[in-house]
């Protein structure tokens, strides 16, 4: 069984944190392309939002059985789109022709044949007459 000794544990550190700084320099130029990227986007949306962090992560292999000590940079920037609209209600009928064109806030008044229903009731029958905003057939 190997074993490791403070002076080879030191020598590991030592080699890990040379080959991330030169990782680090030789990748800086695409890191800071993609972190100005996502920089704009995020004020293009929203001005007083804060930057978008960039995420680095550095990882090392020290393999004894090859004598080696490997290191390995990732980084990101997140991306990030969202679209947000309500889901249809199963439970309700999809309305088209005239209840199609009402915005939410708008009133109308429900008439069959030509009384004010105060409301819809089961079995109603007859011509249906709404009033526009103003109150008017």
């Amino acid at each position: 069984m190997k074993t490791v000794s403070n002076d080879r544990m030191d020598s590991f550190i030592e080699a890990i944190l040379k080959q991330a700084r030169i990782s680090l320099h030789e990748r800086s130029d695409d890191m800071l392309r993609a972190w100005h990227e996502n920089i704009e986007e995020a004020y293009e949306a929203d001005e007083d939002k804060e930057a978008p962090p960039l995420k680095l992560g550095i990882s090392a292999t020290v393999d004894l059985g090859e004598n080696t000590v490997s290191t390995e940079l990732k980084f990101t920037v997140n991306y990030k789109s969202k679209i947000s609209e309500p889901l249809p209600d199963p439970n309700q009928p999809e309305i088209t022709g005239f209840g199609a064109m009402l915005t939410p806030g708008d009133s109308v008044e429900i008439c069959v044949d030509g009384k004010s229903t105060g409301g819809i009731r089961k079995g109603a029958s007859g011509k249906i007459h709404a009033l526009s905003k103003e109150g008017s057939p």
